[in-house]
């Protein structure tokens, strides 16, 4: 016998039609909502599925903002170094 099927919440339904293309789009922009949306499919789905897709949209979106503050960072000391604000 097969368990008995829980009955999605809309939670759930919403993970479950999230399209790829747009979690892997999370890691180019959209990264700060990327992690809103991957943190309340992990609290508030129910099933395993939908806390996975939370979790994959939570490490892209996550990757992404690592990439922004490195380029940031990168710009800032590219500014500094053009001002003469870095000399030996």
């Amino acid at each position: 016998m097969s368990a008995p099927r829980r009955e999605l919440t809309w939670w759930d339904q919403q993970a479950a039609g999230y399209p790829d293309w747009l979690v892997y789009l999370h890691l180019c922009c959209c990264s700060c909502p990327g992690l809103i949306v991957g943190l309340l499919f992990v609290i508030l789905c129910k099933t395993p599925e939908g806390k996975q897709k939370g979790t994959q949209i939570i490490i892209y979106s996550a990757i992404g903002v690592g990439i922004g503050i490195v380029i940031n960072l990168l710009q800032a000391g590219l500014q500094l170094g053009t001002q003469g604000g870095l000399t030996p």
